[in-house]
């Protein structure tokens, strides 16, 4: 998604998976980023849940994980 002041929003699950893409792959996001759109965009790496508590949602409104009780297809 697109964050505040034009920036690319890649959402992670958690602060360590954060820490991993920031070190490895923002230079490829950017590149592949920046093919797709014509142009250069800042890339930051954001833990989901807390980017979309801060910006979109209330605290409330963002669940803590996807519901793992509901089967596919049931």
């Amino acid at each position: 998604g697109r964050g505040d002041g034009g920036s690319l929003v890649v959402g992670v699950p958690h602060a360590l998976a954060q820490r991993r893409i920031a070190a490895r792959f923002v230079a490829p996001l950017r590149s592949a980023a920046a093919a797709i759109v014509g142009a250069d965009l800042p890339l930051e790496v954001v833990v989901a849940r807390e980017w979309l508590r801060a910006h979109v949602f209330r605290a409330s409104e963002v669940p803590l994980a996807p519901s793992l009780s509901r089967k596919e297809g049931a």
